[in-house]
């Protein structure tokens, strides 16, 4: 579990589920600090992932890997290309890849995405998703083999909107029938 800290504190704060259920003391993750959300992503046996908006005033996107209780954090890194305004969402596929999707910066309501390759150090350049529009951030996960996104519609649009990623691109944005919303919508798979 990660999150922003609280009024005044823009430290990223992380601690974990141990096994027998009891969870770790909160620890600051070293040098990273936001005013938004963060994400969290990872595959079953590979390491942890998280991304996050910088803080007040810093649009850039920023990622850091969790290799274990011996090494830690890897320390944030920014995205080159990624900023936003908004929140970030990140997915795992079972290929050991990472799906990063964001609104843009201030004043741009595209989302954008990114995808980090198994064993790779840096992510593709940022690309927008064809018709994809919000006005908070979107929501990501997989199902299958496939990561989804979910996403409030710009300022006026209150409908959730969805695609999946096929490959290669992210298929047009369909509505969400009878899903409204005036925020980000959450997303997750369920028995897969």
């Amino acid at each position: 579990m990660a999150w922003k800290g609280i009024s005044g504190d823009q430290r990223i704060w992380w601690n974990g589920l141990q096994n027998g259920g009891t969870w770790t003391g909160p620890q600051p993750v070293p040098g990273a600090n936001t005013n938004a959300g963060v994400a969290l992503a990872g595959q079953s046996g590979g390491p942890l992932h998280m991304t996050w908006k910088g803080v007040e005033g810093d649009q850039r996107v920023f990622w850091n890997t969790y290799l274990g209780s011996s090494t830690g954090w890897t320390g944030p890194q920014p995205i080159d290309g990624a900023f936003t305004s908004g929140g970030v969402a990140l997915a795992g596929p079972p290929d050991g890849s990472l799906q990063l999707a964001w609104k843009g910066a201030p004043g741009d309501q595209r989302i954008w995405w990114s995808r980090l390759y198994a064993g790779a150090t840096s992510w593709t350049a940022p690309q927008v998703v064809p018709s994809a529009n919000t006005s908070v951030g979107p929501a990501l996960t997989v199902y299958g083999d496939s990561p989804y996104m979910t996403w409030k519609g710009v300022e006026g649009d209150e409908l959730i909107w969805w695609s999946r990623f096929n490959g290669s691109t992210w298929t047009a944005p369909q509505s969400v029938p009878s899903a409204s919303t005036s925020f980000r919508p959450a997303l997750a798979t369920l028995g897969v």
